[in-house]
This record gives C-alpha cells, structure tokens and sequence, in this order.
C-alpha cells in the first residue's frame, strides 16, 4: 500500500524524500492512492523544509508525477502548485528552477485560462520573489500559446504590476508585455 512506502514526515529525512520519488516513478496508482499522494504531498511542501537533499527529491516526484499522470490529477493539481508557491524565494538556484519548469508544465497541461485563474492572485504576494515567479511561468505561453491565451484578461493585472516597487517584478512585468506586443 502507497501509504506504507510514504514516509509522511519528510521535514528532515532524506531517505524518506528518496522512497517517495522513488514511490511516484516506480507505482502505477489506484484513483483512492492518487488523491492520498497529491494531499500529501501538499502536507510536504507547506512543511517548509528548505533542505535540499530533501526537496530535490520530493520536487522531482511531484515533476514525474505531472508528467505521468497529469490527466488523471487536473483537479487536485491546484493544490499542489498551491504548495509550490513558497519555493520561488529558495535560496538555491536548482530549487527554484525545478519550481518554475513545473509550473511551467503545469500551465502547459492545465491550459492557459484555468492555469490564470488558478495563479493569477500570486501576481500579488507580499513576496517578491513569488511575483517574479509566476510572471516567469506564464512567458512560455505568451510566446507560444497566444491564440490561447486569455490576453484581455491578463493585461489589467499585468498593468497594475507595472507600478511594484519591486524592480525586478515590473522588468519581468515589461517582458511579459513585450511578448504581447511584439
């Protein structure tokens, strides 16, 4: 049972992190031990170990994850990029990189409008970092996924960003309708 190869408290072991990677790549799950993992999972991340060699791990597993079951797990995905969020302020690169290609992919899977409804309100963290973060994930689509993209939807909220005290909010803000209007 999934529940038995888990080990739900992560906050310091790194074998554990490493069985639960391990768990995700290696298990074809039921729909009951599905919903079991993205709920804990999400009990992971809002732990907030900022323990590499256990995040690393749980980070990669959730990326297999995506990629190996994400039509099944659209629903509870939210919840998990919910979780993600805190991780943009890292203060290792390769953390905040694997944060952003999953986002990246999420956006990707979910569709552009439900992935902008559900990330659109990080736009406004007290965080900085997470405000790059989120404008970052969202350039890929601007790039390529135009027509799919809900622009008139987006701008009022890119408009207001212009304005962040944050310089490095209202750059990535600029790139971001740069790829709108080139």
């Amino acid at each position: 049972m999934l529940q038995t190869t888990i080990k739900t408290d992560l906050s310091s072991q790194q074998e554990g992190a490493l069985h639960y990677k391990s768990a995700i790549q290696n298990t074809k799950f039921k729909n009951q031990e599905l919903l079991y993992l993205v709920k804990s999972t999400y009990q992971l991340l809002m732990k907030g170990t900022n323990d590499p060699t256990v995040l690393v791990p749980i980070l990669t597993g959730i990326q297999t994850l995506l990629d190996n079951e994400y039509k099944r797990i659209l629903q509870l995905w939210k919840t998990i990029a919910i979780g993600l969020m805190p991780y943009f302020d890292h203060p290792k690169e390769e953390i905040r990189i694997i944060v952003t290609r999953t986002i990246q992919t999420t956006i990707g899977y979910y569709g552009t409008q439900a992935s902008l409804q559900m990330c659109s309100r990080y736009f406004y963290s007290t965080n900085p970092a997470v405000r790059v973060g989120i404008l970052k994930c969202f350039s890929p689509s601007l790039e390529y996924n135009m027509n799919d993209f809900p622009i008139l939807s987006l701008l009022p909220k890119l408009a207001i960003l212009i304005y962040d005290n944050n310089t490095s909010v209202q750059k990535e803000v600029l790139n971001s309708l740069a790829l709108i209007y080139s």
